[in-house]
């Protein structure tokens, strides 16, 4: 079984979304001339408990997972340059950012 897929928010309150599902498909039918495949509208439901990370935690997991995914980042990032950005972000929503 795969583990549960975790959601923070820029505050960091971590949710855990149990199941996900189609709500409506968008645009004419799910289509768009610009992109590839059917586009839908979907929703989660949600874990009632909600936890706090902190960011130096959240910090400290986002680093793990980009050497663990090294060679994926290292195609447009230097990697070192990569978590020293995350190290000295002082927001979760910079992280994000940095990431997208």
């Amino acid at each position: 079984m795969v583990g549960r897929i975790q959601l923070v928010d820029r505050l960091g309150h971590k949710y855990k979304i149990n199941k996900a599902f189609k709500v409506k498909y968008l645009g004419l039918w799910g289509l768009n001339p610009l992109l590839k495949g059917r586009q839908i509208l979907i929703d989660f439901e949600y874990d009632p408990e909600i936890q706090s990370v902190s960011l130096d935690d959240f910090k400290e997991e986002i680093i793990k997972r980009l050497e663990k995914k090294k060679r994926f980042w290292e195609t447009s990032w230097n990697v070192e340059e990569l978590k020293q950005k995350v190290f000295n972000s002082p927001t979760f929503s910079g992280i994000a950012e940095l990431l997208k």
